[in-house]
Formats: C-alpha cells, structure tokens, sequence
C-alpha cells in the first residue's frame, strides 16, 4: 500500500476562489519501507490575496507567498515524486491518502490538479476518500470529546500525547502531528 501523509496550506476555505500555497507530508509504500519527504511552497495559482484569516493562522504575508516558485513548477516536482511509487498512467496504481480533516486538503488538491488540466490524474492516482485521522480520533475519544474545548488538530493532538503542538497551521508541523497521532491511536486500539 502507498500512502500519502498530506496536509495543506491555503489562502481561504472556498476552492473556487482560493489556492494551495503550502503543501507538505510524506509518501510511503508499506511493503517496501521506501519513503520521501516533501515540503513545497508555491505562489498563489490564482494570484489572489491571502485572507485575513489565513495569514493570521499561519503568520505567512503575502510578500512571502509573492517571492515563492510558481505552482507549475511545483506541480511537476509533485507528481514526479507521485510517478516514483505510482505508474501515473495506471488506473489501478494509486496512494492511499491519509490526513486529519483530509477531505479538505483532498478538495484543494483536487482543484489543483484541476487548475493544471490534470483532473484525470487525480481521479486516477489518488483513491478518495482518504484516511481521516480527525475521524479516527473522534471515535477514539467518543466518551470525552464533550469535555474538549473543540476538536481541531492542537487539541487533539494536546489530548492524546500531552504534549502542545509547536508549529500549528504549518503545513509540515501539522502532518508531522497528523502521524505521531495516528500511530498513538492505532497503537491503543491495539491494546
């Protein structure tokens, strides 16, 4: 199985209007062991303003998303890591996506691929739905989430490892996260 740890950085919340400025997380084929980091930031595909919103959750200015490559290029180094553990042309070779609150970054993803005319693509590589580890915790944490002061990713992640996340809202920090609080769940479940 090829999984693909994702999570996203993006100028808004609505995919008709706003784009993927950071993307960042980890590809792994479980039968191998082999297994790449990545950790792109790109200009605006639509050369929109970031919200107001979005910059203050990531601290990043506009100045900054100005002076990073373009998505094209970016785009191209992506799914040239993706064609190093799929056949892009294969319909029955595709990642296993797994993220928390994934189907959010899988609907700017989507748009992306889509922004660069490879739509097709994306159906074909890319299973949907993807691994939602926010879901997983929720289950987990079925008999205390009404004690939680809400469920975003810190929390959770404060929650179950008793450690603060350092980073939030950075694309790699909250991947990283979104790991470390799959294997904690897992590994209890397990128990």
């Amino acid at each position: 199985m090829i999984l693909l740890y994702i999570d996203t950085e993006t100028t808004g919340l609505d995919t008709a209007t706003c784009s993927i400025w950071q993307l960042s997380g980890y590809i792994s084929d479980t039968a191998t062991g082999v297994s790449d980091s990545f950790d792109y930031k790109m200009r605006p595909y639509r050369n929109e303003i970031i919200s107001k919103e979005a910059a203050a959750k990531t601290g990043v200015t506009q100045e900054e998303l100005d002076s990073y490559p373009s998505q094209s290029e970016v785009f191209s180094s992506f799914t040239a890591l993706l064609g190093k553990y799929v056949d892009l042309e294969d319909w029955n070779q595709r990642v296993t996506p797994v993220g928390y609150n994934v189907s959010f970054d899988l609907d700017f993803l989507r748009a992306w691929f889509t922004f660069n005319n490879s739509a097709t693509l994306f159906s074909r590589n890319i299973y949907f739905p993807g691994i939602d580890v926010m879901y997983l915790a929720a289950y987990y944490l079925l008999g205390e989430r009404s004690k939680m002061r809400n469920f975003q990713l810190s929390t959770v992640y404060e929650k179950l490892t008793g450690k603060s996340l350092a980073n939030a809202h950075n694309a790699m920090a909250d991947i990283d996260a979104t790991k470390e609080l799959l294997n904690a769940i897992v590994g209890k479940l397990r128990k």
